[in-house]
C-alpha cells in the first residue's frame, strides 16, 4: 500500500481517488466504502474551484502591476521633463540635482517598494524653500501623488493575491494528507474483508505506485530552492510594503498630531483676540460712559451757576428799586 507524496498533482490524487471509488463501486461487498471517498472528491472540487479562483487573483494583480508599470513609466518621464523645463535643462541646478538623484532608466529599474520609497522622499524634498514656486510643486506632487497612488494598489493587491494563494496551498496540503489518510483506513477494512488473500485483494483497489512522473530528490531539491527563493523575495517585498504603509500610517498620525496643535493654536489665539476685543470694547463703553457723566455733571453745574447769577441779579434789581422809592411823608 503505497502512500500518494504530497509534492504530486492535485490531478494525480484525482485520478487515485476516482480509480479507488470505481473498483470499491464495482462490488456490493465494497460498495458502503465509497462515501468515504466521495467526501474526499467533493472537498477536491472545492479545492479546485479555489485554486481557480486564487488564480484569477494572482493573474489580477500581475495585469495590473503591469498597468501600474507603465503609469509609472509616463509618469516619470513627464516628471523629469517638467524638472527639466523648470531648470531650463541645467542639471546642475540645485533644484534638479536635489529632487532627481537617480537617472530616469535607473528610477524605472527600481522594484515597486523601492520607487514608492524614492517618490516620499522627492515628495519630501519638495517642500524646501527653493521650490517655492507654487505651480512647479504642485504639479510635480500631482505626479507623484499618481505614481504612489498606484503604487499602493498594486503593491496591495499583490498581497492579498500571494497570502491568498499562501492559505490555497495550506488548505491543498491538509487535504493531500487527509486523503492519505483515508486511502489507508479504506485499506484497513478491505484487508477485513479480504479473505486468505486479503493483502493482494486490497492493493488491487489501488492504482500502481509508479502513477504520475516523481521527481527525483535532486529535482526536488532545486525545485524547493527556486520555490524557497520566490518565497523569500514576496516576502521581503511583503515586508517592505508593510514598513512603507506603517512609516505612511506614522506620518499621518504626526500630520495629524501637528493640525490638531495647530488649530488649537488658532482657537487659543482666536479666544485670546476676542478677549481683547471684549476687553477694548468694554473700556471704550466705560469711556462714553464716564464722558457722559462728566458732560451732565458739568451741564448741572452750569445751569445751578447760571440759576444763581440770576437770583443775584433779580435780589440785586429788588434792592436798587427799593432805594430809588421816595420815603412816605
Amino acid at each position: 500500500m503505497n502512500i500518494v507524496p504530497v509534492d504530486r498533482s492535485m490531478e494525480t490524487f484525482w485520478k487515485e481517488l476516482f480509480y479507488v471509488k470505481a473498483r470499491l463501486k464495482s462490488s456490493p461487498k465494497t460498495e458502503g466504502l465509497v462515501p468515504m471517498v466521495d467526501g474526499l472528491l467533493v472537498l477536491q472540487d472545492d479545492l479546485f474551484r479555489a485554486d481557480r479562483e486564487v488564480q484569477g487573483e494572482l493573474l489580477e494583480s500581475q495585469a495590473l502591476s503591469k498597468s501600474v508599470e507603465d503609469m509609472v513609466q509616463a509618469e516619470t518621464v513627464a516628471l523629469y521633463l517638467l524638472v527639466l523645463t523648470e531648470v531650463q535643462k541645467n542639471k546642475k541646478d540645485p533644484r534638479y540635482e536635489k529632487l532627481l538623484k537617480l537617472k530616469e532608466s535607473a528610477f524605472l529599474r527600481l522594484g515597486f517598494s523601492s520607487q514608492r520609497e524614492e517618490i516620499m522622499r522627492m515628495k519630501s524634498v519638495l517642500k524646501q524653500s527653493i521650490y517655492d514656486d507654487g505651480d512647479f510643486r504642485n504639479r510635480a506632487l500631482e505626479i507623484l501623488d499618481r505614481m504612489v497612488s498606484g503604487l499602493d494598489k498594486a503593491m496591495a493587491a499583490s498581497l492579498a493575491a500571494e497570502e491568498k494563494r499562501a492559505q490555497h496551498r495550506v488548505d491543498v496540503e491538509a487535504w493531500k494528507n487527509e486523503a492519505n489518510s483515508v486511502r489507508l483506513d479504506i485499506y484497513g477494512e478491505l484487508l477485513q474483508l479480504g479473505g486468505s488473500k486479503a493483502k493482494a485483494w486490497a492493493r488491487s483497489f489501488f492504482p500502481k505506485a509508479n502513477s504520475g512522473k516523481k521527481l527525483s530528490a535532486l529535482e526536488l531539491a532545486e525545485l524547493e530552492a527556486k520555490r524557497e527563493q520566490k518565497r523569500a523575495k514576496k516576502a521581503a517585498e511583503q515586508a517592505e510594503y508593510r514598513r512603507l504603509k506603517q512609516e505612511q500610517a506614522e506620518d499621518k498620525a504626526r500630520l495629524e498630531k501637528k493640525k490638531k496643535e495647530a488649530e488649537d493654536e488658532m482657537r487659543a489665539e482666536a479666544k485670546l483676540r476676542v478677549a481683547e476685543r471684549e476687553r477694548k470694547e468694554r473700556e471704550e463703553r466705560e469711556r462714553k460712559e464716564r464722558e457722559e457723566r462728566e458732560k451732565q455733571e458739568k451741564e448741572k453745574a452750569e445751569r445751578e451757576a447760571a440759576e444763581a447769577k440770576k437770583l443775584e441779579e433779580e435780589e440785586r434789581l429788588r434792592q436798587l428799586q427799593q432805594s430809588e422809592e421816595p420815603a412816605p411823608m
